[in-house]
């Protein structure tokens, strides 16, 4: 749930943040570093739900509107 909520928070950067946990995992693959990886990958697996739930978390924040003076 933490990280849908920083997701709902990063507006048109959710892309970029998908495309470095992947880079991340293909970086510690390549390095051997297999805990770090598997965190990496579960990330990039768990991704369609982690959206989900982060516009779940958009829907339900309250949206500042404008004053009419």
């Amino acid at each position: 749930m933490g990280v849908a909520k920083l997701l709902s928070k990063l507006g048109d950067r959710k892309e970029t943040a998908r495309d470095l946990a992947y880079r991340l995992y293909s970086l510690c693959e390549r390095k051997n570093w297999a805990q770090d990886a598997i965190a990496y990958n579960s990330l990039v697996t768990a991704w369609p739900e982690i959206t989900r739930l982060a516009s779940e978390f958009q829907s339900q924040s309250p949206q500042q509107t404008a004053l009419e003076l």
